[in-house]
This record gives structure tokens, sequence and C-alpha cells, in this order.
């Protein structure tokens, strides 16, 4: 897995992780992206804050409306969802349960940042 250019894995982590689109970071804007990317604190947090500490699969997401969803960087993310369509905070879940030999990948339309962060 390459996070932003970088090699970074998930391994180990409780659950899995929302992982945005090539297109959501580039939605970012090229000097957002480089700040990101300087500042090892901010990549870290963005990071964790896109794992989740449980395992939430796909068929959940679908059936969650106002659901918390604790991250490894400590804050919550919150889980909304029509029936049909999933959101993790602004990101539109587009495809649910990707399993790799470094974890379960839920892909996401959006680059998410705790509160005050990006």
């Amino acid at each position: 897995l390459t996070a932003l250019g970088r090699p970074w894995s998930p391994l180990g982590a409780p659950g899995p992780l929302s992982a945005p689109t090539d297109a959501a970071f580039e939605e970012l804007g090229a000097e957002a992206l480089a700040a990101v990317m300087a500042d090892k604190a901010q990549l870290n947090t963005m990071l964790k804050y896109h794992m989740m500490a449980g395992k939430q699969m796909g068929p959940s997401f679908r059936l969650d409306n106002e659901k918390k969803l604790v991250t490894l960087e400590g804050r919550s993310l919150t889980v909304d969802s029509d029936g049909t369509t999933a959101y993790v905070n602004d990101a539109k879940i587009e495809t649910y349960d990707v399993e790799t030999d470094e974890g379960i990948f839920h892909i996401i339309d959006w680059v998410n940042f705790p509160a005050g962060e990006g």
C-alpha cells in the first residue's frame, strides 16, 4: 500500500481502512497534498483517522445511520446511510469490503480529516 506516495502498511490494524481514491487525493489540490506530505505528524493523523478500531463490514454500513466509529487516531467518524448508499463523514463509500493481504478496505471518494486538521 502506498499512502500519498510513501510505503505504508495497516497490517495488524484491528479493523478496516477507509481508503480514498486517487481522485479524492487529487481533489485536495497540489498545495494541500504537498503540505500533508511535508508534515509527518499530519500524515500520520490522517492515516490513523481512516483506520477503524472495530470490524465494520459493508452490509452493516448500509444499515447504519448516525453510528459513530472510533478510529485509531482516537476520534470518531459518523456513518450515515439511506439503506443503499453509505457515507463516512463527508466521504461516500464507493466499494465495500476489498480484501487484500494487507487488510480490508472500503474505498471512499473523499479524504476525511479530523476537525481542525487538513
